[in-house]
């Protein structure tokens, strides 16, 4: 670009730099505001780089803004000017860190520099509430396990045991291991003057509840977890720093928690959250008792709310929000999945069929069973999210084949569960979409599509199982796959890579199973 001489020699500088370290198109991609002015890019980071909010001039920079965010932070709170645009880089710095091997040097510093701000709260300033800083340390107090006058348990089904086979992987005569692990109790735990805040994590009586035993700070790394809380304490894990608003947004005399820290995924939404109806159910809860939710929630999500609990009145909180309750149930969930890269992916497999069987025939119920016999073969395409590389070859494979390629995302609840119930094959990437496993019908082949380091993740096999169906994994390729590494549960970005499948394995695979 074109600097005016007119301008002073300052001003001039700063655009000079500016046109050199700008990608205009990234910057106004990331910035709508700034691409709803029409201003000039170049201009506006020239002008406002040292502004709140923080703004990237391209993703090269953006991950260099991550990587310093630490001794940023720590230098903004010597110098007494916080800044939570900055303290927001360094929170999500922490949970990169969490998820990626190699790193565990930086990820002590990093704990250790969030020790010393939850200890040194910034200088009090009208303008600022402590939800702008990095938080408050909690004692941890953990449902099931902690006993305490201020809250009720009551276990609707005791814990068991769960035991079922590896899923079978096409194309290997390699038999399955025979797996027996826990499967949790559900219960009800009733809390007396509890606060919902964040990603409806809980903190009653200066405790911070740990209700989800996937979300133990005890695990290096909690999907969700880190905007709002951070799990920087060394074994046994006993205290966190949490960011909770100082007032209530909005208060109740009773709820029900009804979601948790991944309301909108809909497999934690169909399979861990709306199964928890099973417990309202048993435990007797009044129908006049609301349910809390978030407000991110999709539209199929809100259908199968309206259609599940009909009866029901809904309180839809924002995440940044606390909402105080004088008696919160919080049902327990029905599996137990950690994110973290110290649980094996078979260790993760356990379903409670009783729940299970609720959900479906509370859902069948009001929609009705399909009345022909199965016949559709439907390929679960993927429009965003964790994908293969090689997807159009893929699904025009399986288009060959007779199948139906469809993007479950843009479908309603009911026309999900018609989908799943209508099929006879059903095949894709595994993710989210084959939580509708639930409402398949008996005899129904399952081809899961999945990376090679997940092959063992065996909860969809699981939901295949209960429903009667035949489940099949057909691994991906990768040049960085080795078995050893796969076993062991490689750290997230591995797991949750692209992928590619072999267009003539897959031919044969359809020719031998269909």
């Amino acid at each position: 670009m074109a600097i005016p001489y007119a301008l002073p020699i300052f001003e001039r500088i700063r655009l000079w730099i500016a046109a050199r370290i700008v990608d205009k198109h990234y910057y106004l991609d990331r910035n709508a505001d700034v691409a709803a002015a029409g201003v000039d890019p170049v201009e506006h980071f020239a002008r406002y780089w040292r502004a709140a909010p923080l703004r990237a001039p391209s993703a090269r920079a953006e991950a260099w803004y991550y990587a310093v965010s630490p001794l940023l932070v720590l230098t903004l709170r010597l110098l007494g000017h916080d800044r939570p645009d900055v303290t927001d880089c360094f929170r999500y710095r922490i949970n990169q860190l969490s998820t990626r091997s190699g790193l565990a040097v930086q990820l002590k510093a990093a704990h250790a520099i969030a020790r010393f701000l939850a200890k040194r709260p910034p200088a009090s300033r009208p303008d600022r509430t402590s939800a702008d800083g990095l938080g408050s340390t909690y004692p941890v107090f953990r449902l099931g396990l902690d006993r305490a006058g201020w809250v009720e348990r009551q276990v609707v089904d005791p814990a068991g045991l769960f035991t079922f086979t590896d899923p079978a992987v096409a194309l290997s005569d390699r038999p399955g291991m025979n797996r027996t692990i826990p499967r949790p109790e559900l219960a009800l735990a009733s809390i007396d003057d509890a606060a919902v805040f964040g990603f409806s994590q809980i903190v009653a009586h200066a405790s911070f509840v740990v209700y989800e035993p996937e979300a133990d700070p005890a695990y290096q790394y909690t999907s969700r977890q880190c905007e709002f809380v951070i799990t920087c304490y060394r074994s046994p894990a006993d205290r966190v720093v949490a960011r909770v608003p100082d007032r209530a947004d909005s208060a109740v005399d009773e709820a029900i928690l009804l979601v948790g820290r991944c309301s909108a995924n809909y497999f934690h939404f169909l399979i861990e959250y709306m199964t928890k109806g099973y417990i309202i159910e048993k435990a007797g809860l009044s129908p006049e008792i609301p349910l809390v939710v978030t407000d991110d929630l999709f539209p199929q999500e809100l259908e199968a709310i309206r259609l599940v609990f009909p009866e029901r009145p809904v309180i839809a909180r924002r995440h940044a929000s606390r909402l105080d309750v004088k008696k919160l149930h919080v049902p327990s969930l029905m599996t137990f999945i950690p994110d973290s890269p110290t649980v094996a992916f078979w260790q993760v497999a356990a379903v409670h069929e009783a729940s299970l069987s609720w959900l479906r025939e509370r859902v069948m119920r009001t929609l009705g069973r399909p009345g022909d016999e199965p016949t559709r073969r439907i390929y679960l395409g993927r429009s965003a999210g964790r994908n293969i590389s090689n997807a159009a070859e893929v699904e025009a494979v399986f288009a060959r084949h007779g199948f139906d390629i469809i993007n479950p995302g843009q479908l309603s609840f009911s026309e999900q569960v018609a989908l799943f119930a209508s099929a006879r094959c059903i095949a894709g990437p595994i993710g989210s979409a084959f939580s509708n496993l639930v409402f398949a019908s008996p005899g129904t082949l399952v081809l899961g599509l999945v990376s090679p380091f997940a092959i063992e993740f065996s909860i969809f096999a699981s939901l295949a199982t209960f429903a009667g169906c035949r489940y099949v994994a057909v691994p991906g390729r990768r040049d960085d796959f080795d078995r050893e590494r796969a076993v062991k549960r490689p750290s997230l970005e591995v797991t949750h890579g692209n992928y590619a499948i072999d267009i003539g394995e897959m031919e044969q695979i359809l020719r031998d199973l269909l």
